[in-house]
């Protein structure tokens, strides 16, 4: 039993190093970030993360607000952004933890879906203010 154990996690191991060896291979589309701190319509400070295509594959490009969870930084985002950019998308993340208590959306005891509603209408708008994007 202890051996038959001892093989499974020897495979399980081995199996996620290789998968991990492959991810480090796939190719990585072009893409600048910009780091941007916005404010709300309550006037609630925000950090955000912006993905832009390098090149830019249109004259205005599409544009995504990417909302991950709450509780995870936006690195939790960058494979979903990645592909998007790869299709031309400009891609905006949230920075829920902020670099300052203010900003910090873990740290609120306030309705958390109002203020939600109120980054990613944030979010939006600041998106479709950008250089090069579309409106749309």
């Amino acid at each position: 039993m202890r051996a038959r154990r001892f093989v499974l996690a020897t495979v399980a191991w081995g199996l996620s190093l290789g998968f991990a060896l492959i991810a480090l291979r796939l190719p990585e589309p072009s893409h600048r970030l910009d780091y941007a701190r916005i404010e709300n319509r309550r006037g609630m400070p925000l950090r955000v993360v912006v993905f832009f295509p390098e090149p830019a594959g249109y004259a205005a490009a599409p544009a995504a607000v990417v909302c991950q969870s709450l509780n995870n930084p936006p690195e939790y985002a960058r494979l979903l952004a990645l592909e998007l950019v790869r299709e031309g998308f400009v891609v905006l993340t949230f920075d829920w933890r902020g670099w300052a208590p203010g900003e910090n959306r873990q740290l609120l005891r306030r309705p958390a879906l109002e203020i939600l509603e109120a980054d990613v209408a944030a979010a939006v708008a600041y998106l479709r203010g950008l250089p090069g994007v579309d409106p749309e």
